[in-house]
């Protein structure tokens, strides 16, 4: 290895994780403690999040995004609509909030 190369941990630990590696595993930690975990897709309609979380009478929407990354204005005017609806909304942006709210 050349002196100034990082050793592929650190280099990892670094760099800024990508949306999908948000996503699943606070998908899976999500679905281990009995959420239900639908992926939410509308052809007609841009901008909705990316899951619905349901547990016991719980409806949590959820959009990842990488690190300090927000929502797109569409995505921001969607929330806004759900939140008008008196629906929880939340952006994720790290896997520890993630854990954390889907125990």
């Amino acid at each position: 290895m050349n002196p100034t190369e990082k050793p592929q941990a650190e280099f990892n630990k670094d760099r800024k994780l990508l949306e999908k590696e948000i996503e699943r595993p606070v998908c899976k930690r999500a679905r281990d403690n009995g959420w239900k975990v639908y992926k939410w897709k509308s052809v007609n309609n841009r901008g909705v999040l990316d899951h619905i979380f349901i547990k016991k009478g719980k409806c949590v929407f959820v959009e990842f995004k990488r690190p300090r990354k927000g929502p797109t204005n569409l995505q921001a005017d969607v929330i806004q609509d759900l939140k008008d609806e008196d629906m929880t909304t939340m952006v994720i942006d790290n896997r520890e909030l993630g854990y954390r709210t889907f125990l």
